[in-house]
């Protein structure tokens, strides 16, 4: 999407002396075992490496490869990350009642797993990956098809594939449905959910995110990239966001690290913005 900006990065490195790939190095720490840095996060960044070499010498050297390429190093299995490791036992985090989710999320994240329980228990499957839009479950026949048409075309997909959801599980929704009187009064980013998560068996057991545009399950191997707002990853089987330690954790730092009083939102705004060591490390 920012095909120019990448080409201006390149020529004014090369007129400055410095040679350097034009294909972007990008890499995440969640490639690259513990012994090496890595973390169970994945971050995807474009690192660009210059090599002083003179304004003549740059220009020319037009086909210099990327430093690394994207996958894991030393045989290392992504898969194997566990959430886990970057967690601190729960009697040792100070306030840890503030991390812990409140009643209200407490009962969003119920209503849908309830969903969840009841498809495996009666079809034997998990929910499907494309985002779930409750207020969108009807009949496929009563879509418009007028107004389908105006729109563009991400959302009449999802529309469609709503609708279809609907009709191919409608005895099982409606009555999840009567069994949940109060999903109707949840917000409206709650009322959407997005199935990440595999073969996880309950929301309680994935890595979430309460987004505005729905509610992210992932599979507990590794967290999504950390962001410097409050979109703060809520480890399932804790009932609680991790704390701005573990986020750190995430970034590489060791566990003796402190941010010695500083106020969480600071601190998550920190680290939401900065650079995996690890995978900054192997790519220099």
């Amino acid at each position: 999407r920012h095909r120019h900006e990448w080409e201006v990065i390149i020529e004014t490195l090369r007129s400055l002396g410095y040679r350097v790939s034009e294909v972007p190095t990008v890499f995440s720490p969640h490639l690259l075992p513990p012994h090496l840095g890595g973390t169970p996060q994945v971050r995807d960044r474009v690192f660009i490496l210059g090599t002083y070499v003179g304004k003549r010498r740059a220009m020319r050297a037009v086909d210099t490869p990327p430093t690394v390429s994207r996958g894991p190093v030393d045989g290392w299995d992504p898969a194997a990350w566990n959430a886990d490791w970057i967690l601190d036992d729960d009697a040792t985090i100070p306030n840890v009642h503030t991390y812990r989710l409140g009643a209200d999320e407490v009962a969003w994240i119920e209503a849908w797993d309830d969903l969840v329980q009841r498809m495996y228990a009666e079809k034997g499957l998990r929910l499907p990956g494309f985002p779930l839009w409750a207020d969108e479950w009807k009949p496929e026949r009563s879509l418009d098809a007028e107004y389908l048409d105006r729109l563009p075309s991400w959302k009449r997909n999802f529309l469609i594939k709503n609708a279809r959801f609907y009709d191919d599980h409608k005895v099982l929704i409606d009555s999840w449905r009567r069994a949940h009187p109060e999903f109707r009064r949840f917000p409206d980013s709650r009322r959407k959910l997005e199935w990440q998560a595999q073969d996880s068996a309950s929301l309680w057991d994935t890595i979430m995110h309460f987004r505005p545009s729905g509610i992210r399950a992932k599979a507990p191997s590794y967290y999504p990239a950390l962001v410097a707002i409050t979109q703060t990853s809520v480890v399932g089987q804790r009932r609680r966001r991790i704390t701005p330690h573990e986020a750190a954790r995430l970034q590489g730092l060791p566990r003796s690290f402190s941010f010695d009083g500083q106020r969480d939102p600071a601190s998550y705004k920190q680290v939401g913005n900065g650079v995996a060591v690890g995978a900054a490390w192997h790519v220099f």
